[in-house]
């Protein structure tokens, strides 16, 4: 157990977004410091969504179970300045996870999107 949690520790974490043609994903590493410590929200907020997120990956074998794909998404909206790439950036720090970055906008049919995942 020590040896992954030293493992994720030292992991690279990855921002992955479409490729220009829509097949395939570029990806850079994400070295952003913002963290849920340092990011700027409501404490009822923020404890919220990272409850939402410890209950998401609590639920890893549930969603194998049933079938359906282990992911989260999160549909932020507002204008510049409002923290939304503060919190994405917070959240993989947090999991230690990896991060896709899709704009709906430049989706033409839900065809660009099926093909994506």
């Amino acid at each position: 157990r020590r040896a992954m949690e030293i493992r994720e520790e030292k992991k690279v974490l990855k921002l992955s977004k479409p490729l220009v043609d829509g097949h395939g994903w570029d990806s850079i590493n994400l070295e952003h410091a913002m963290t849920f410590e340092t990011l700027a929200m409501e404490a009822e907020l923020k404890k919220a969504i990272v409850d939402d997120l410890h209950r998401f990956v609590r639920r890893k074998d549930l969603y194998k179970r049933v079938g359906r794909a282990w992911k989260r998404g999160y549909f932020l909206y507002g204008p510049p300045g409002t923290g939304k790439t503060s919190l994405i950036a917070a959240v993989p720090n947090y999991l230690k996870f990896d991060i896709y970055d899709l704009q709906l906008g430049s989706l033409m049919y839900d065809l660009g999107l099926i093909s994506l995942l």
